[in-house]
C-alpha cells in the first residue's frame, strides 16, 4: 500500500490528473507483458513460438494505438457533447429550463 501512496503523491506533485495515471499504468503493464511474450517466443519452438509471437505482436500494438486514438476520441466526445448542448438550446420547448416532454397535437 505504501508504494501506491508514494506514486499518488508524485502524481499530485507533478499536477497529473488522476484520470491519466491508471491508463498510463495499464499501458506500461501491457507493454511489459508484450515484451515478455516476445522474449518467450524467441526461446520457444514450433506452434508455441508462433502463438507467442502472434500474441506478443498484438499486445505490442495495443499501447501505441491507445495512446494515439484515445485523445482523438475524447476530443470528439467533448465536441459532440458541446454541439448537443447548443442544439438543445435552439430547439423550441427545450433548453430554457424545461426538460419535460411537450404534448403532441394531432389535427
Amino acid at each position: 500500500m505504501r508504494p501506491l501512496r508514494r506514486a499518488l503523491g508524485v502524481r499530485r506533485a507533478l499536477g497529473v490528473p488522476r484520470a491519466h495515471v491508471y491508463p498510463a499504468l495499464a499501458t506500461f503493464v501491457v507493454t511489459l507483458v508484450a515484451a515478455g511474450t516476445l522474449t518467450a517466443a524467441g526461446l520457444a519452438d514450433g506452434f508455441v513460438r508462433d502463438l507467442l509471437l502472434n500474441v506478443g505482436a498484438s499486445l505490442a500494438l495495443v499501447p501505441p494505438t491507445y495512446l494515439v486514438f484515445a485523445p482523438i476520441f475524447e476530443r470528439l466526445r467533448q465536441t459532440a457533447a458541446a454541439e448537443s448542448g447548443r442544439h438543445r438550446a435552439t430547439v423550441p420547448g427545450r433548453g430554457s429550463g424545461s426538460d419535460r416532454l411537450q404534448p403532441v397535437v394531432q389535427a
